[in-house]
């Protein structure tokens, strides 16, 4: 189909990993994944892209942390088996879905830079991450995902 979305198998694969990310829209991919996680960490990258194979290893430390939000990667404009052979390499420690017809990419309306970082929210509205544009640390991550929460009643 159109919609297919294919999970990288690196990590640790979200439950129910066909039922969450098999030939899902990007509405009903959204929605799945907020039901199960509340804040989502999505970050788009690709095998070509330089900055993104510096970045997702921190990506990748920062989402084994006990509270960290749960981190989706998608990969877009790239070919699989790059993408795979990718993905193997570095290791990382959360599950990544191939956007292979540009899908996830057209809801989100991404600008073509990559890499690229947004967090879903409860409520399932987005917010583009640009500050920082690249992740450098864990404490990056820690920052801008504070900052792009809303503010917590009592907090």
């Amino acid at each position: 189909g159109t919609n297919e979305l294919f999970v990288l198998t690196s990590g640790r694969v979200p439950p129910n990993p066909s039922e969450l990310l098999g030939s899902a829209p990007m509405e009903a991919l959204l929605t799945s994944l907020v039901r199960e996680y509340d804040f989502v960490l999505i970050d788009f990258w690709a095998s070509w892209c330089g900055t993104c194979r510096e970045e997702m290893p921190i990506l990748s430390r920062y989402a084994q942390r006990p509270e960290a939000v749960q981190v989706l990667g998608i990969n877009v404009r790239d070919v699989e088996s790059y993408a795979r052979t990718f993905a193997t390499d570095l290791a990382l420690a959360y599950p990544s879905i191939i956007d292979a017809d540009g899908a996830v990419a057209r809801a989100l309306q991404i600008p073509p830079l990559l890499p690229l970082s947004f967090l879903v929210r409860p409520d399932g509205s987005v917010q583009r991450i640009v500050d920082p544009l690249v992740f450098r640390s864990v404490q990056d991550i820690e920052d801008a995902v504070a900052r792009a929460q809303p503010s917590l009643p009592g907090k």
